[in-house]
């Protein structure tokens, strides 16, 4: 059971679920626009959610609405944004 007491990101919703097991505290979703592959390979785009839920730890979840995603802890999402910059001055943007 997690300590109903909310983080200040904490959307306020699943942690008021009636079953204990149920709860956890969620971040609002914050929108973006990715470019995936189909499954023929094409590219197409996609709406993605990016959000933070807090259960056993905090973990980053970025996926569309029918819950195809990614989901990293924190840790891994610092590592992934350090490995990004790192690409992304290699390429000179």
């Amino acid at each position: 059971m997690i300590d109903t007491t909310c983080p200040t990101w904490c959307a306020g919703v699943q942690c008021q679920e009636e079953l204990p097991e149920d709860r956890h505290h969620q971040s609002e979703p914050d929108q973006m626009v990715i470019r995936i592959r189909d499954r023929d390979g094409h590219p197409v785009n996609a709406e993605v959610d990016l959000v933070a839920t807090l259960e056993d730890e905090l973990w980053i979840w970025m996926g569309t609405a029918d819950r195809q995603g990614l989901e990293i802890t924190v840790g891994s999402a610092r590592y992934l944004h350090t490995r990004l910059g790192v690409l992304i001055e290699k390429l000179g943007w």
